[in-house]
């Protein structure tokens, strides 16, 4: 899940982690409306407020810089990113054991960053653009960006994909909904 906040700017994700077992009661809240509650509020839940989550890494940006708040179920810790290239996945933050890292890192901090001056100008957006596509990778690779496989008889995949950036002038933001 993901909100963009075009006045600020800023742009709240959330990814998924590992799902915990079921509530004895109830269902799990869901956890799409921590982007809106934290670009609207602030506010990141935490005790009792995010006892019955799943896991989740919740990002915010802004180009003020970024921050990262990680839940796996029993605690809930926040780092703040310093400047430059990161990599957010379900297993967290610029971690090497997942395979997608790995490859996009280097294919990340080799490309250039666009224009940020003037959300006209889209001068410098085909890499990005071109890096967001997948770098060429089979869905079914453990370093695709974009993916499509089976897990438990059921396929799981990309359903869409999002490219924004924040500079001083405002938001860009790309969506694709059938990467």
């Amino acid at each position: 899940w993901m909100a963009v906040d075009p006045e600020r700017p800023a742009v709240a994700a959330v990814l998924n982690g590992p799902p915990r077992p079921p509530l004895p009661e109830g269902t799990r809240p869901t956890r799409g409306t921590l982007c809106l509650d934290l670009l609207t509020t602030g506010a990141v839940p935490d005790g009792d407020a995010i006892a019955d989550y799943d896991a989740f890494h919740l990002l915010l940006a802004s180009p003020d810089g970024a921050r990262l708040w990680s839940w796996d179920g029993e605690v809930r810790t926040e780092q703040e990113l310093a400047p430059g290239d990161h990599l957010v996945v379900n297993l967290g933050a610029n971690t090497d054991a997942d395979p997608l890292v790995g490859h996009f890192r280097p294919l990340l901090a080799g490309t250039e960053d666009p224009r940020l001056d003037d959300p006209e100008d889209l001068s410098g957006w085909a890499a990005w653009t071109d890096l967001l596509a997948g770098d060429g990778l089979d869905l079914e690779d453990p370093r695709a960006l974009i993916i499509r496989k089976e897990v438990k008889g059921r396929t799981y995949g990309s359903t869409s994909a999002s490219l924004v950036a924040l500079g001083p002038a405002g938001v860009r933001y790309a969506f694709n909904p059938d990467p």
